[in-house]
């Protein structure tokens, strides 16, 4: 599935079942201004291909994930992501790019495992961890904060091997 876009749109899922998925093609896929909500125990966007495009949307679940990034490539702007029970935004995949958008989560805001070259940038992040880094490497924060709820959690939790991080002028609380 290549090539295709979602634009001022509103998508909503139910229980066990994702609400939209993206990839598998060559090409980019791209959600813009756009709405989606899953209020079941699934993901809201799954995103599997290269290169997908998300843009001015608000995510929203409240179990499960709320945004899956398996592909890579992807750019994620000026969006909210948010998961009032679970992990907002799960990163599988390396060289995406997250940027001005704001993730919440009663669980973990961002978890970033076994990928390569992601970046966070310009975001806030908050969750009971707010981000977590996975055996992953070349992982790069800039200029976000990363909250941990009430200061009882973790701001940044770096785990299983991972190597050269790097967090520039950002805020870090937990």
């Amino acid at each position: 599935v290549s090539y295709n876009t979602l634009a001022l749109s509103t998508v909503t899922g139910a229980a066990g079942y994702t609400s939209m998925a993206m990839g598998g093609g060559g090409g980019t896929n791209t959600v813009n201004a756009s709405y989606i909500d899953n209020i079941g125990a699934a993901t809201a966007l799954f995103v599997a291909g290269p290169g997908a495009v998300v843009s001015n949307s608000t995510l929203t679940a409240n179990n499960s994930v709320t945004l899956n990034l398996s592909g890579s490539l992807a750019t994620v702007t000026g969006s909210v992501i948010r998961n009032t029970n679970s992990t907002a935004l799960w990163v599988e995949s390396g060289f995406n790019n997250i940027r001005l958008s704001t993730i919440v989560a009663a669980g973990y805001g961002a978890f970033i495992t076994n990928a390569a070259s992601n970046s966070l940038s310009g975001s806030y992040v908050s969750g009971t961890t707010a981000t977590v880094v996975e055996g992953s490497t070349s992982t790069v924060i800039s200029g976000s904060s990363l909250y941990a709820y009430a200061n009882l959690g973790i701001g940044l939790q770096l785990t299983k091997g991972s190597v050269n991080l790097l967090v520039a002028s950002s805020t870090l609380r937990g």
